[in-house]
């Protein structure tokens, strides 16, 4: 039915065995957190309908020993937003095209920016913030991440502190690995940092695709790096000399104009610009 709109919506005969199918949901014994969220999420009718298509006007929520919920179209967006703070999503990824051997592009971020710096040490909401995965998601990395031995995690206060385990036999060649894979928007931003004249900076070309998830050659043999401003150059190349030394491979930088891919023209700028691009996250010049 997904892709469907319905004027109204209503669901009945909601059974314990038949709903959710066992495809969609985390064996206990794998993982029991994430059983348990699976569980709740696919048992939600107002979820479920929404993921085949929300009605246009109204839906009605009926749940055992809960009064019947009835939402006209503009309460049910909010309704639905709630239901997402309450309930933990699990976001279905294939593998990351970066480095397919790992469960999702989130893990290798995750363990990325904590492996990558030993002297990094940051709560799971800045990690979430960082990497852009869901508080959940940081969570459960986290938690298997600890139980392997590759973080260690503190609390001050209420707050859960997380970094790198360098005590691990792994750490050294996992950190390497990682920070070669998934670390090089946080290499790269670190090197260009105090790099005079640039107006911004973005990761393009194959390294940008796979990271975006399109499919291609494995591993990316270089990583090409537009750098829009006036740098000062003997900085930039200095820069990213050490860049290259801790990510084991070639930096390539093409240095425009600020506005260039607004104002640009021509075969190159066309084929940049249609093309994944992953701005650099630079202090504000």
């Amino acid at each position: 039915m997904k892709g469907l709109e319905f004027q109204a919506v209503a669901v009945f005969g909601v059974s314990e065995g038949g709903v959710p199918p066992a495809a969609v949901v985390t064996p206990a014994k794998t993982d029991p957190v994430a059983h348990a969220q699976d569980l709740q999420r696919e048992r939600c009718p107002a979820v479920r309908c929404l993921h085949a298509g929300p009605p246009r006007s109204s839906v009605r929520v009926v749940q055992r020993g809960v009064e019947p919920v009835s939402l006209d179209s503009t309460e049910l967006i909010s309704y639905f937003y709630e239901l997402k703070n309450i309930i933990h999503f699990v976001e279905r990824r294939p593998a990351p095209s970066l480095l397919p051997v790992l469960r999702s592009q989130q893990q290798g971020e995750i363990l990325a920016l904590l492996l990558g710096d030993p002297d990094l040490e940051l709560s799971l909401t800045e990690i979430s913030e960082r990497t852009g995965a869901p508080g959940p998601s940081v969570f459960r990395e986290i938690e298997r991440a600890e139980q392997a031995g590759l973080l260690a995690t503190r609390r001050v206060g209420r707050t859960r502190l997380a970094r790198a385990n360098t005590a691990s036999p792994y750490y050294a060649g996992l950190a390497e690995v990682l920070t070669r894979a998934f670390g090089v928007p946080a290499v790269l931003a670190d090197a260009l940092e105090d790099v005079t004249g640039i107006s911004a900076a973005y990761i393009y070309g194959s390294w940008a695709a796979r990271h975006a998830g399109q499919p291609g050659q494995r591993p990316v043999g270089d990583i090409d790096v537009l750098v829009l401003g006036d740098p000062e150059r003997d900085q930039l190349y200095e820069a990213l000399d050490s860049a290259e030394q801790q990510l084991g491979r070639s930096v390539e930088a093409t240095i425009r104009n600020a506005d260039w891919l607004e104002t640009g023209t021509g075969a190159f700028h066309d084929t940049v610009a249609k093309r994944p691009l992953l701005m650099l996250d630079l202090p504000r010049r």
